[in-house]
């Protein structure tokens, strides 16, 4: 029945994915900056966001830089990062962002960045409390090399696209909670991909935790990276319910975070560039951006802006948004398993913890 239900979940995705955007990303920035010059006030956000130095990342970087007042870019090369910034087209944009060095597969570096987010935060506000209004998990890897593992000796995929993210998320938690009643809830935005439905059982990806989240469980490139894709929705699941039960347990006025996970399209992106030295993939690769995929300007940043900037909470909150701005399809029986969400974060969470614990 899962494999069923995959397999509908990926026929749905696709069917979606060729039709043509009917949601306007640019009319919508451009309506966006007409408000904002008539009122500033709705300009000073602050956005985080991780792999906007290439592919789809520059053209989210785009659209947060046209409707953040503060946009920092989390990324392991700061010349990259900074190249992305430069190529903003106005000097107002450039200034608006600014560089963080990040590496996703280290949790040491994930931990000092967030430090750094917090120290330039502060710096550019002159003082006070920092907030997050718009947070983008962009960032994403996909290695032909299955046997690679990160800094912390997690099978890479995972280790980067879903533990990465999570670690990022939880050292910025101060942030997400430093915004009054009145404000606008902050987001959360974690890009997962119609890849996930590549995996649809739990027993052979991911129990036991420790042991199958460390291993390539002798798998290809393709369901490594689903299954870590998988792990970004449940990561979604895990945070909603943290958030909830402790708006439940504390006396804060803060609004709950709006949560969800997006499916950015079949993209011409640079994912899947591990794949380059290998003649027959890179032709594959390259015959699949010209046949299927979609442009990265304007396409690529269409579904996750909106969902960042634009849509309702209760258009989003708490779900998974596939091509164009669509949330009628759901994610997997194995996405929506609670027990799996459930333990899946709470592994991520100890392992963030006891990094931070032997740091201190």
């Amino acid at each position: 029945m899962s494999f069923v239900n995959s397999l509908q979940t990926a026929l749905s995705d696709t069917a979606l994915t060729f039709r043509a955007p009917t949601w306007d990303v640019e009319a919508a920035l451009r309506e966006l900056e007409e408000q904002q010059a008539k009122d500033p006030s709705k300009r000073n956000k602050v956005a985080v966001l991780t792999g906007g130095s290439a592919g789809i990342g520059t053209e989210i970087l785009k659209g947060l830089a046209r409707g953040c007042e503060r946009v920092y870019i989390f990324g392991r090369s700061p010349s990259r990062n900074q190249a992305a910034i430069d190529a903003l087209p106005t000097a107002e944009q450039r200034a608006r962002c600014q560089s963080i060095e990040c590496d996703l597969s280290s949790l040491a570096s994930i931990r000092q960045s967030a430090g750094l987010f917090f120290d330039a935060e502060k710096s550019r506000q002159g003082g006070g409390s920092v907030h997050i209004d718009v947070f983008v998990g962009n960032a994403g890897l996909m290695n032909y090399d299955t046997k690679q593992k990160t800094k912390d000796g997690w099978e890479s995929m995972w280790g980067t696209n879903a533990l990465g993210h999570h670690a990022l998320i939880h050292h910025l938690l101060p942030a997400f909670a430093a915004r009054p009643s009145s404000a606008e809830p902050p987001r959360i935005v974690l890009l997962s991909s119609g890849a996930h439905a590549a995996i649809y059982s739990a027993e052979s990806n991911f129990y036991p935790l420790k042991d199958r989240l460390a291993s390539d469980l002798g798998k290809g490139s393709f369901a490594l990276y689903g299954r870590s894709k998988a792990a970004n929705i449940l990561d979604q699941k895990g945070w909603e319910r943290y958030f909830t039960e402790e708006a439940a347990s504390t006396s804060s006025s803060s609004p709950k975070p709006i949560i969800v996970s997006v499916h950015p399209g079949a993209i011409r992106s640079e994912l899947g560039r591990s794949y380059e030295p290998y003649r027959l993939l890179r032709y594959a690769r390259i015959t699949m951006h010209r046949l299927i995929c979609w442009p990265a300007a304007p396409y690529g940043s269409t579904n996750t802006l909106w969902a960042a900037m634009f849509a309702t909470r209760a258009e989003v909150d708490g779900k998974y948004v596939q091509p164009w701005c669509d949330t009628r399809v759901e994610p997997t029986l194995l996405c929506k398993d609670e027990r799996l969400a459930r333990e899946h974060w709470h592994f991520m969470e100890e392992l963030v913890k006891a990094e931070q614990a032997g740091a201190s």
